[in-house]
């Protein structure tokens, strides 16, 4: 399927970001394997799900503390990528996963990108696209700490403040909420 879409390259990108990180805010990447039909990666076990989940599960949006407590972690995972010149890129709490302690793990890296200079492929979850990104005039690391914005909105009131059925809305609303 990878060679049939053409998206070796994509692949390689997310394995060379995640051997490139060691942090323990980032889902580690122990090993690839692969077979005439399959490309795998061995990752470390993440045994406490998703944050959304969490969240929806144990009603917690609008807990202060706990919101806190998992922006505190992410940002310390942005900081960590940022530092190697790599944007995120699809920061949600659908990609944020907890260990069996509760411990924060930003993962999913096949959107992260390694940088040096501004890029314009325009890329990620609708909802949590920032306006540079949807209108195409080149982002940077700028795009993870709107992201994180969006985050924890989401942690604080249970939805995004964007949201709408279809994605020319979404990108409506994140284009007018920025000029207002």
């Amino acid at each position: 399927h990878i060679v049939k879409t053409k998206n070796q390259n994509a692949v390689m990108n997310e394995k060379m970001i995640m051997l490139m990180c060691d942090s323990p805010f980032l889902i580690k990447l122990h090993s690839t394997y692969n077979t005439e039909q399959t490309l795998e990666f061995l990752l470390e076990a993440v045994m406490g799900g998703e944050l959304r989940r969490t969240y929806l599960d144990r009603h917690m949006h609008g807990d202060e503390r706990a919101a806190k407590y998992y922006t505190a972690a992410v940002v310390l995972a942005l900081n960590h990528l940022h530092d190697r010149n790599v944007i995120h890129r699809d920061l949600k709490t659908e990609n944020v996963l907890l260990d069996s302690s509760g411990l924060v793990k930003l993962a999913d890296m096949g959107l992260a990108k390694f940088t040096l200079v501004v890029t314009y492929t325009i890329i990620g979850t609708p909802l949590y696209q920032a306006p540079e990104l949807i209108k195409g005039t080149g982002h940077s690391r700028a795009v993870d700490w709107w992201a994180l914005g969006i985050f924890v909105f989401e942690l604080m009131t249970g939805r995004t403040p964007f949201d709408a059925k279809k994605r020319v809305d979404i990108y409506a609303k994140i284009k007018q909420g920025i000029q207002k």
